[in-house]
């Protein structure tokens, strides 16, 4: 754009005569008009634009342009197009005249030779209107839209320094600041009528009003006042808002969401938490004996420890789906918020999930009171299947916990995979097909599934999976994503919200009124509410009652444990498969344990590596003799006199302490010349508390029971 400098000298020495008058020339759309609008002059005499002194001028001539200025299209003898330009910062008048400045032929005399001389058409008043260019937040980031209470900056021009007035659809927003180019408001409540107009205006003066500039705004769903609830827009689409009036919550429902982490301090999920009430932090006892040393919030199972800070956004952004704060006058509304309480439990990093952390995981989850898991897997090109994972969904499932796991997102090429014919853990893994519920992904209307989601017998149900927004960490506090990973725990939260109404129900029987009340496998959570509220009596369940499931869980894996003081540890101990029990199903706790049997646990336990045979006179090839072998190989154990191990001989407390401390590398002092061989070892037993108060001696036969407890408090001891 060539800007020229003020002409008022150069036309005051010459005697300018008119070469069009105003009257015949014409703006047109009009003479008010916004930057960037296309305007019109008609009129004559305007010259062919060739000229170098040819020009049109704003504001009586101080902003003066040549016909190349890359805002005029056309410049001939009876038109001009332009576009209205962004002139001068230093412009602040809104309204003016424009002139243009052609080329006359003119004589000074009658004689004289004719020459070329610039006129000046007579000025045409115009106006400027304010003019939005963009919407943006606080740090700068354009918007697309706004939500009700949520501060905005309009950006564009010839706003005046003096505010008066700025109007949403109708409404008056509150003005916090306003400039010439940028005004700060508070975006206000609109009634649902008007918030269909999505429209701004800036009024400058009683009499001056911008064009209409349009901006969605996003106005809360009915019966809440989470600003952006407006734009969940799977909760109109699976008809959650409906669910939440047929049926009313009662009890908390725990959560465990096996994932990356949920961030513990967001705004929108405060109270979401749950908590280890049995746990003490700092005091450096396992409070509750479940084998996890200071799990008051949930556990770390890529780094084994209590550390649950979360490492990205995934399983922050799942979470808020499910139990973000509702009625909060800020973000989301949670499905399940106020009764959802939230077990994080870290088994994914930024690299992936690790099959055995997850299997680890769902046993915590399972142990530690969880109603409801939710395991959003599902990636893109998904194709190994493990069968590990078989057990662990088959313990929380006979536990009567609903477990949600995400299908996947396709293959490289983002299009769905059929799990029929290529099976995918762990959506796949289950013995029966209420076993766990399966999700994939429907469209942002929740009409069709989308052409990435996979697909098949392993998928039970489908729920939106696209323009999915939920809280977020690392950068926002909300944002958009698609993915079956956050369709998952849209069910999850259903379940969590049902589940909560009635605690009694079991996981089979929320399956079925789930999956038999979809409409052609996409979830329609009122069409199952009203089902439920019509039909399901917990004397009618066809499964195991929740309440029913702490008879089981105190049972665990061995039927004989109940009365045990060592009950937690050998749960720990049988759930990391360092233990197991006899082919009845009993443990035994009560049975003393034998020294092939000690030492096969603790080469376990260690995880050592196992390999030899024929290594004592009574160890040659039996089940025990790698086990036995490769702890003599690196001085675990010794051997007796004779040259032989005893492997069927009972283990005593003595032994069992030196074999164990050894093994898992654990000072001891020198053994003094005047004190027993294993004084060191008791020492340092009862030092790091695994000496136990049902030792009465040191040549005590330790039981099965026993043992599990020492090793197990060591592996706590050692994270």
């Amino acid at each position: 754009m060539k800007k020229i400098f003020v002409f008022a000298a150069l036309f005051l020495a010459i005697s300018l005569q008119p070469i069009a008058h105003a009257s015949f020339i014409q703006i047109l759309p009009g003479n008010e008009f916004s930057v960037g609008d296309e305007v019109k002059i008609r009129g004559y005499d305007f010259g062919d634009g060739d000229s170098e002194y040819t020009f049109l001028c704003f504001n009586s001539g101080n902003y003066c342009f040549a016909p190349d200025a890359d805002f005029i299209d056309l410049w001939d003898d009876t038109k001009i197009d332009f576009t209205a330009p962004i002139l001068d910062e230093e412009l602040v008048n809104f309204s003016g005249s424009i002139h243009i400045f052609g080329k006359a032929l003119v004589k000074d005399c009658e004689s004289c030779t004719p020459k070329w001389i610039s006129k000046s058409i007579d000025s045409v008043l115009y106006k400027i209107l304010p003019t939005v260019s963009h919407i943006t937040d606080q740090n700068g980031n354009i918007l697309n839209g706004a939500f009700p209470g949520s501060v905005i900056d309009i950006n564009g021009f010839f706003f005046g320094e003096n505010k008066y007035r700025i109007m949403f659809s109708g409404e008056k927003a509150e003005i916090l600041s306003w400039s010439e180019r940028t005004i700060r408001v508070k975006v206000p409540l609109l009634p649902k009528e008007a918030a269909l107009q999505n429209t701004i205006v800036i009024e400058r003066n009683k009499t001056t009003k911008s064009k209409e500039f349009n901006m969605e705004v996003y106005s809360p769903i009915d019966n809440t006042n989470d600003e952006l609830s407006g734009v969940q827009d799977y909760l109109l689409n699976a008809k959650i808002d409906k669910m939440w009036q047929i049926i009313k919550p009662k009890s908390n429902v725990v959560v465990a969401i096996i994932d990356d982490g949920v961030y513990l301090n967001h705004s929108d999920l405060k109270d979401a938490f749950w908590t280890n009430s049995n746990e003490i932090i700092g005091n450096g006892i396992d409070d509750d004996n479940n084998g996890y040393l200071d799990d008051k919030y949930g556990w770390n199972f890529i780094d084994d420890s209590k550390n649950v800070d979360v490492l990205t956004s995934h399983g922050t952004f799942t979470a808020g789906i499910i139990a973000a704060n509702k009625n909060n006058n800020i973000g989301i509304a949670g499905i399940a918020a106020g009764k959802a309480k939230i077990m994080p439990l870290i088994a994914c990093n930024k690299y992936g999930c690790i099959d055995e952390n997850v299997i680890d995981a769902i046993y915590y989850a399972t142990n530690n009171g969880a109603r409801v898991i939710n395991l959003s897997l599902g990636g893109t090109n998904m194709t190994s299947y493990n069968a590990s994972y078989n057990e662990a969904l088959k313990y929380a499932s006979d536990r009567g916990v609903v477990i949600v796991i995400a299908a996947g997102n396709g293959d490289t090429n983002t299009k769905g995979i059929n799990t029929t014919e290529f099976k995918i853990s762990p959506v796949c893994n289950e013995s029966n097909d209420r076993q766990i519920i399966g999700v994939g992904a429907s469209t942002s209307d929740n009409k069709y599934l989308t052409s990435w989601t996979n697909y098949g017998d392993c998928v039970d149900i489908y729920a939106q999976g696209e323009n999915i927004v939920s809280t977020s960490v690392l950068g926002y506090e909300y944002d958009y994503d698609d993915g079956t990973s956050f369709s998952a725990p849209i069910i999850t939260g259903i379940a969590a919200y049902v589940l909560s109404a009635y605690p009694e129900m079991s996981n089979t029987a929320f399956h079925i009124y789930l999956t038999n009340n979809s409409d052609t496998q996409i979830v329609n959570a009122e069409k199952m509410a009203k089902s439920i509220l019509e039909k399901y009596s917990a004397n009618s369940d066809i499964g195991a009652k929740w309440s029913d499931r702490d008879e089981v869980v105190q049972n665990d894996l061995f039927p004989d444990i109940n009365s045990t003081p060592f009950r937690q540890s050998i749960n720990s101990l049988s759930k990391r498969g360092i233990i197991s029990g006899y082919p009845d199903g009993s443990f035994r706790p009560q049975e003393n344990i034998n020294r092939a049997e000690f030492v096969k646990i603790i080469v376990g336990a260690v995880q050592m590596d196992t390999n030899g045979s024929n290594c004592f006179s009574d160890v040659k090839n039996q089940w025990f003799s790698s086990y036995v072998c490769s702890a003599k190989s690196i001085n675990i154990i010794g051997g007796y006199p004779d040259g032989s191990f005893g492997p069927s001989k009972s283990m005593n407390v003595a032994e069992a302490l030196k074999i164990t401390l050894n093994a898992f590398k654990v000072w001891t002092r020198d053994e003094k010349s005047n004190e027993q061989w294993y004084q060191p070892f008791v020492e340092r037993a009862k030092e790091i508390d695994i000496y136990l108060d049902s030792f009465s001696s040191t040549s005590k036969n330790i039981n099965r029971g026993e043992m599990a407890e020492i090793i197990n408090k060591l592996l706590i001891q050692q994270k």
